[in-house]
C-alpha cells in the first residue's frame, strides 16, 4: 500500500489519481521520485499541505506550522531534497523553541538519516 500522510490524503488521492498506481510510492525512499513523476499526485499533495492540519510535535506552537508548510511544499515540488528540508526545519523551526524539545525522537531520527 502506498505511503500516505493521512486518511484524508488517501481519499483525495484516490479520487484524483485513480489508475496511476505506478506513480505511487511503495516505501519511504520512493515518495519524492513518485511526486516528481506524477504531477496529479504532486498537485493533490500540495493542496493537502496548504489546507489540512498537520498534527505533530514539529508543528505545535506559534507559527511553527506556518514555517513548516513552505518547506514541505518546496520538498514536494523537488526544489529541495530531503536533507535540505531536514536542515531547513532544524534551522527555521529549531528544537529549542518546541514545547517538546526534551524528546529524543528527533535526535534519533537525525542519527538515522544524517
Amino acid at each position: 500500500m502506498p505511503h500516505l500522510l493521512s486518511s484524508t490524503m488517501n481519499s483525495t488521492l484516490s479520487s484524483t489519481a485513480i489508475g496511476l498506481a505506478s506513480g505511487f510510492a511503495e516505501e519511504f525512499s520512493e515518495i519524492l521520485p513518485a511526486l516528481s513523476s506524477n504531477t496529479t499526485l504532486q498537485d493533490a499533495v500540495r493542496v493537502l499541505i496548504a489546507q489540512q492540519p498537520m498534527p505533530g510535535k514539529v508543528t505545535e506552537g506559534v507559527d511553527r506550522l506556518a514555517k513548516f508548510r513552505p518547506i514541505l511544499d518546496e520538498l514536494t515540488l523537488g526544489r529541495i531534497d530531503f536533507y535540505m528540508a531536514f536542515a531547513q526545519v532544524e534551522s527555521e523551526i529549531p528544537r529549542r523553541t518546541s514545547a517538546h524539545w526534551r524528546s529524543n525522537l528527533v535526535v534519533l531520527l537525525r542519527r538515522f538519516v544524517g
